[in-house]
C-alpha cells in the first residue's frame, strides 16, 4: 500500500497578510487622489513621495537600514528605477484624475501584459503559448474596458476625450511599472542591461557593486527621495512652491499623509515581503483585487459607479492574467 502524496505547502501566512494589505492599500490610491482636487498631478505626488520619505527616516537609526540605503546610492540600476517609479507615480496620478477610478485600476493592472512585450524587446526569450493566450484575452479585456472612453470621445466631448486620454496615461504607467519589474528582476539576477538592454555582470558577483539590485527598504528610500528632489527643482525652476500649503485645510493635509505613508511606503515594504514569502502566482494574483478595492473604495468615498463594460473587460483581464501568470510559474 503506498504512501498518500503529501499534502501541498499552506501559503505563508504573513506573505498572504502582506500581499492582501498591499492590494488594499494601492486600492485607496485613486479615491484618495480625487478628494485632494486643490493640487496638481505634480503638487500630489511629490507630497506623497515627501511623506513617505519622512516616514521611512527614522529607521536609518538601524545600522541595517543605513547599510542598505547607502548601497542604494552605490547602485547604478537604484537610480534608474528610482526615476522610472517617479514616472509611473506621475502618469497613474494624472490618470486617476483623468478617468474613473475603477477603469484606471484595472489598466494599472495590465502590467504583466506590458512586460511580455518589453521582456522581447531587451532580448528575453519569447512568449510561450500559455502566455499569448493568457495576453490575448487580457487585450480583449482591455479594449471592453475602453469601450466608454472611445465611443465618448468619438462623440466629441471634452469630458469623454479627457477621460480616453487618462485610461491611456494609465496605460503607459501599467508599462512604466512593468519596465520597473522588468529592470529589478534583471539586476538582482546580476545581469542588468541598463536601459539599452546591454547586460553587465559585476566581479565575482558583488552584491553591493554599481550594477547590483538594491534592497526593498534602500530602493524605496532612493525612489522617494530621488522623486521629492526632481519634483523640488521642477518647482524652483518655475518659481512655485514644492506643494501650495496654502490650498489646504488639516484634512487635506491628512488625506496627503496618509496618501504618503498608507499607501505608498507601506505597501512598497508590504509587496517586497510578499514577494519573498509567496510563489509568484500568489503574490500576482493578490494584486487582482486591487481594481476590486479601488471600485468599492470610490464608490463608497466618491460616489463613483463603475460602467456596465467594466464588470466583462475586468474579467477577461483577470482572466488572461492568470493564464499568464501560471505559464509562467510551470515554464520559469
Amino acid at each position: 500500500m503506498t504512501d498518500p502524496p503529501p499534502a501541498p505547502p499552506r501559503p505563508d501566512p504573513v506573505g498572504l497578510a502582506c500581499a492582501l494589505a498591499t492590494a488594499v492599500a494601492w486600492g485607496m490610491v485613486g479615491p484618495l487622489v480625487r478628494l485632494l482636487p486643490a493640487l496638481t498631478p505634480v503638487e500630489l505626488v511629490a507630497g506623497r513621495l515627501g511623506f513617505a520619505l519622512a516616514a521611512a527616516l527614522p529607521a536609518l537609526a538601524l545600522p541595517r537600514a543605513r547599510r542598505e540605503v547607502a548601497a542604494a546610492l552605490r547602485s547604478r540600476p537604484g537610480w534608474a528605477l528610482a526615476l522610472l517609479l517617479t514616472t509611473y507615480y506621475l502618469l497613474a496620478v494624472t490618470a486617476f484624475r483623468a478617468a474613473p477610478v475603477a477603469d484606471v485600476a484595472l489598466l494599472l493592472a495590465t502590467a504583466p501584459l506590458c512586460a511580455l512585450g518589453l521582456r522581447r524587446l531587451r532580448g528575453g526569450p519569447p512568449a510561450t503559448a500559455r502566455e499569448r493566450a493568457g495576453a490575448l484575452v487580457a487585450l480583449a479585456g482591455v479594449a471592453v474596458t475602453l469601450v466608454p472612453s472611445v465611443r465618448g470621445a468619438t462623440g466629441g466631448t471634452a469630458a469623454a476625450a479627457l477621460r480616453l486620454g487618462g485610461d491611456v496615461l494609465a496605460l503607459l504607467a501599467a508599462a512604466a511599472s512593468a519596465g520597473y519589474a522588468l529592470l529589478y528582476a534583471e539586476a538582482r539576477a546580476g545581469a542588468w542591461g541598463g536601459l539599452t538592454g546591454r547586460r553587465r555582470r559585476d566581479a565575482a558577483g558583488a552584491p553591493n557593486g554599481p550594477h547590483a539590485a538594491p534592497s526593498a527598504f534602500g530602493g524605496a528610500v532612493l525612489t522617494f527621495a530621488v522623486g521629492t528632489a526632481a519634483l523640488g527643482v521642477r518647482a524652483l525652476a518655475y518659481g512655485q512652491p514644492l506643494v501650495r500649503a496654502d490650498r489646504l485645510d488639516a484634512r487635506a493635509w491628512a488625506l496627503l499623509a496618509v496618501l504618503g505613508v498608507a499607501s505608498t511606503l507601506v505597501p512598497t515594504l508590504a509587496f517586497a515581503e510578499a514577494a519573498r514569502r509567496l510563489p509568484p502566482v500568489v503574490t500576482s494574483a493578490a494584486q487582482l483585487l486591487v481594481p476590486v478595492v479601488a471600485a468599492l473604495a470610490a464608490a463608497a468615498a466618491l460616489g463613483e459607479l463603475p460602467s456596465p463594460w467594466l464588470a466583462p473587460g475586468g474579467a477577461l483581464v483577470a482572466a488572461g492574467l492568470v493564464v499568464m501568470v501560471r505559464g509562467v510559474r510551470r515554464t520559469g
